[in-house]
């Protein structure tokens, strides 16, 4: 069952009138895999801990750790429910007003005049209502967990981790190849496209060129990927 803060006397039968039906958590209703669906992508385990990350090195651990904690510290928090007050004028994502004693959803870390009708509590970039209020604020706008991580590190497109290549490497690499390999940057960090990424190679004249960029291009030495590709060297070179 979903898990939402009321600082009220509402009960959560009011909060679920005023969000979409097909959204509505209730056991056994097309809601609850909704919400399933969304913790998973909103919340992806390997962006939460380190512990279910498999492609982090030893060398970048403390680089994750500093992330998480910086995340948790300043970015990350839950939102709760309450009713409108008269501080609470206007939505801050539709922009229409907000009645009094209106149902909305607050973000401590923007402060408790900034509010939200309940289908407006979304992320910046998927548009999704976000999972049992779970927000994250970055320059004053919300972001699940997923898509704020992605403002701040690239994400493998095969793995689906964030890398620790940093992003003016990541935009310089970009700009240096892409035209030249008629390629996408991001199949390059893809951990389950290796076989693909090895036609690539043996279609591409500059073999030692292309290697050299997969070398700085995945995300981890240690993934599988790297792995395979460095095994397969003798066959494409």
């Amino acid at each position: 069952m979903i898990k939402i803060q009321f600082k009220c006397k509402c009960n959560i039968e009011e909060y679920f009138s005023t969000i979409p039906i097909e959204k509505i958590p209730r056991l056994g209703a097309p809601g609850e895999k909704y919400r399933d669906h969304q913790l998973i992508k909103q919340l992806p385990a390997y962006d939460l801990a380190l512990a279910y990350s498999k492609f982090v090195e030893t060398e970048n651990r403390p680089k994750f750790h500093e992330f998480v904690e910086k995340r948790n510290i300043f970015n990350l928090d839950i939102g709760y429910v309450r009713p409108a007050n008269e501080n609470n004028k206007v939505c801050k994502n539709c922009g229409k007003d907000i009645r009094s004693r209106e149902i909305i959803v607050i973000a401590p870390k923007l402060g408790e005049d900034n509010c939200w009708h309940p289908p407006c509590f979304v992320c910046t970039v998927c548009k999704e209502l976000l999972v049992d209020l779970a927000y994250c604020v970055k320059n004053g706008c919300l972001y699940c967990e997923r898509h704020f991580a992605d403002t701040v590190r690239p994400r493998c497109s095969g793995c689906d981790e964030n890398t620790f290549l940093i992003k003016s490497q990541f935009k310089k690499l970009k700009a240096r190849y892409l035209k030249k390999l008629k390629f996408n940057m991001n199949n390059m960090l893809c951990c389950k496209n290796v076989d693909f990424i090895s036609r690539i190679v043996k279609d591409y004249n500059s073999k030692r060129t292309l290697i050299l960029l997969f070398e700085n291009c995945l995300a981890n030495s240690t993934s599988l990927a790297f792995v395979k590709i460095i095994h397969r060297r003798r066959h494409l070179l």
